[in-house]
């Protein structure tokens, strides 16, 4: 790693961005300096967006957080009221009114105003100089409780905050899965090494037929006997429509119809309150493990499945090992609009 003296020295001589940053730390680009959980942890702190202080501003990110103390009930009513400010600053108020003056209400705050016996003159408005001195007590007591816990505060809320950094780019510390993500071999035993599917060396070169099928045509076709592999996508050609699987005996190429390689490669999005939100990315994306029906053709994996196989999908996502040890997997993709994956790994 010369010329450099550590992770933090390499950073702020290179000015590497995070996602840079933790793809060296999952290769291992930083061992000699110190241990891989420690370089995690590291770049987290120094990228978490932690806090110095904390005021009456951060109560909403404290209450939508969970940091907030719920189980004390004047804090509580504290922030229902500090939220029902929020609320009333976005709701009309009658015609011919000053905003400046007026809230508007709704059906919402009529309930929440009985239920706090608010004494309201007019349904239809609330006066803003009358809210606020209701409020005032209430707003000293949050003032008072962040100003006499704020070391504790601090201390929760900025460790969420670096959570929340490792949770995005380190989901979980499998650092067999991180190397191949990031250099599609892995120095560690392989992360589905105990996943009892055949060895693709070891499978004929050309598929044993398992029976004859007459069609309605007359013609007869053979059903060949199909196998499973399973492996950590490490590579993809939309070109061919195949993909290159490490397997925990090294890598195969996996063959694709066009149409079936569309399907598992696409993003799925969905339309959410008018806006379009993606919820699934390509199952081809580097670092995916893969279960794959099919047979062995030369030197390739062709994925192929019948109507009356055992197995009734091609491919199906794993998504880790269940307590009893057995794989917790996908079937099928997400439901919604299919489209490409333009972030997806080449």
């Amino acid at each position: 790693m010369r010329p450099f003296e550590s992770l933090d020295d390499f950073i702020e001589k290179t000015h590497s961005d995070i996602a840079s940053t933790v793809a060296l730390i999952k290769a291992g680009a930083f061992d000699e300096f110190l241990p891989r959980n420690y370089a995690v942890w590291s770049l987290c702190d120094q990228y978490a967006d932690k806090k110095k202080v904390l005021n009456g501003r951060n109560l909403q990110m404290l209450a939508r957080e969970g940091l907030w103390p719920q189980e004390n009930e004047d804090l509580e009513m504290a922030r229902r009221l500090v939220n029902a400010t929020v609320y009333m600053k976005k709701l009309a108020v009658p015609e011919g009114l000053d905003k400046k003056e007026w809230y508007g209400t709704d059906k919402r705050m009529l309930k929440f105003f009985e239920d706090i016996d608010y004494p309201l003159d007019e349904e239809d408005r609330v006066n803003i100089i009358e809210w606020k001195n209701y409020q005032e007590p209430w707003l000293a007591l949050i003032k008072n409780y962040l100003k006499e816990h704020q070391e504790e505060m601090l201390e929760k809320v900025n460790t969420k905050a670096v959570r929340e950094v490792h949770n995005k780019y380190f989901a979980d510390d499998d650092f067999a899965q991180w190397e191949i993500e990031t250099m599609g071999l892995t120095f560690k035993e392989h992360p589905l090494k105990d996943v009892p599917t055949d060895c693709f060396d070891e499978l004929p070169q050309e598929p044993k037929v398992a029976n004859m099928v007459t069609l309605k045509t007359g013609r007869v076709v053979p059903l060949y006997k199909l196998t499973m592999l399973c492996g950590v996508v490490i590579a993809k050609d939309k070109l061919h429509h195949t993909i290159t699987l490490l397997t925990s005996t090294g890598p195969v190429d996996v063959k694709f119809r066009k149409e079936q390689f569309a399907i598992y490669d696409a993003q799925i999005s969905q339309v959410v309150g008018g806006a379009k939100k993606i919820i699934e990315r390509s199952w081809f994306n580097r670092g995916n493990k893969l279960l794959i029906h099919g047979m062995r053709q030369d030197d390739q994996f062709i994925a192929k499945t019948y109507k009356n196989s055992k197995m009734k999908h091609t491919v199906y996502k794993i998504l880790g090992f269940k307590d009893d040890g057995k794989l917790d997997f996908q079937k099928e993709r997400k439901k919604g609009i299919l489209e490409e994956d333009l972030n997806g790994d080449e």
